[in-house]
């Protein structure tokens, strides 16, 4: 092959790999674009917003403040389902009407910057995701916790009085293993990591550090333990 052409298909190359992210980059805008835009979408009219003081750990068995159904027809876009397994791959779909707001907090930080935490609860699943919002207008989302409702909690969050995120997860060791919540399955070999995260002067949620520990195995029973909680393992 001559070097003009290596050149040629280098070339055709590069212009197809341009394409693939620029459609990367509109599809993430439309994203953004199909979710609710500002806070008020959240709550019904009339609904008061209840902030949580910090700092606030969302432990096992941790309620509801005050509980505000989401109307499910303003919140199309945003990743609103559950889980029915140990790795978070087996999605429960559709779930707009079973989301709540679970927890409204205004950072320290200032800047109008506020983190509104939506529990995506339906039969024995619940997942949280958090959504940070700048002058009352969505900025970013974030996963943050997902479990079961017999306590088998496979991430959980907790936000110190800095506005300081930590998210604690348990990893199983194969990825491609698939255990149900609801299966008998004894033990299960996992690893722990803690994820922090900050939410910048954009709105935006930052990792700055993360911790790995070492792999061990975790039977059913532990995990159920209604006061163990993950970053406590």
């Amino acid at each position: 092959m001559s070097i003009v052409l290596k050149l040629e298909v280098l070339l055709t190359k590069l212009n197809v790999m341009k394409k693939k992210v620029l459609f990367s980059v509109v599809f993430a805008l439309m994203g953004l674009m199909g979710m609710a835009q500002d806070l008020k979408d959240l709550y019904p009219a009339g609904a008061e917003a209840v902030i949580t003081p910090l700092p606030f750990d969302c432990a096992k068995g941790t309620p509801y403040s005050n509980p505000v159904p989401i109307d499910g027809a303003k919140v199309k876009g945003l990743p609103f389902y559950s889980y029915r397994d140990l790795n978070g791959t087996l999605k429960n779909t559709n779930e707009e009407s079973f989301a709540s707001v679970f927890r409204h907090f205004r950072l320290p930080q200032g800047e109008g910057l506020e983190i509104v935490v939506v529990a995506i609860e339906r039969d024995e699943y619940m997942r949280y995701v958090m959504l940070a919002f700048k002058n009352g207008s969505l900025t970013d989302c974030l996963e943050a916790g997902f479990c079961s409702n017999d306590d088998i909690a496979m991430k959980q969050w907790r936000i110190n009085e800095k506005g300081c995120i930590q998210i604690s997860s348990l990893k199983l060791d194969d990825v491609a293993q698939q255990v149900l919540f609801k299966d008998d399955f004894g033990a299960v070999k996992a690893y722990r990591l803690d994820e922090i995260y900050e939410v910048d002067a954009e709105g935006k949620f930052k990792r700055f550090d993360k911790v790995e520990y070492d792999s061990r195995e975790y039977t059913k029973e532990e995990s159920m333990d209604k006061d163990r909680n993950i970053w406590s393992l």
